[in-house]
């Protein structure tokens, strides 16, 4: 019978002898049901949104364009407890109607510390997006994956 499970330890689980469990039945009498509690509500998992628009774990924003047009800077935000690596995410660019005209994918392979941010700088080459995004478009990010450093 299982008795517990550490999260951490890679499908570690706990579990007494059914044998243990039969003794200790004769000792209390017959099976009583649990009363039934109230629904706390639901917990979703961080990991519930990767590669959608989740606000859990890994965000990105505060976007800066360059001096150059193609130069673009934002900061990946780390909401977790622990620190991540190897976050690997779509950028996807919009033009002002909201239609997708370009997507990149991008993997931050260095440290960002729990509950902290890092700046990131790269090249838009995209023939035109740019100027579609600056004029009146949008910028997505969706957080693909992500590793947790212990």
């Amino acid at each position: 019978m299982s008795v517990a499970t550490f999260r951490g330890g890679q499908n570690l689980n706990f579990a007494i002898p059914s044998s243990y469990l039969k003794k200790l039945m004769e000792q209390i009498g017959p099976v009583k049901p649990f009363p039934k509690e109230k629904p706390t509500g639901s917990k979703s998992s961080i990991f519930a949104d990767l590669g959608g628009k989740g606000t859990k774990g890994i965000t990105a924003g505060k976007i800066l364009w360059g001096y150059r047009s193609w130069e673009l800077s934002y900061s990946l935000r780390n909401h977790l407890r622990q620190n991540v690596e190897d976050v690997h995410y779509y950028i996807i660019f919009y033009d002002k109607l909201g239609d997708p005209i370009d997507v990149e994918i991008e993997t931050y392979r260095s440290t960002i510390p729990a509950g902290l941010a890092r700046r990131v700088e790269i090249n838009v080459f995209g023939d035109g997006v740019p100027s579609m995004v600056k004029d009146g478009g949008k910028i997505e990010f969706r957080i693909l994956d992500f590793e947790i450093v212990e």
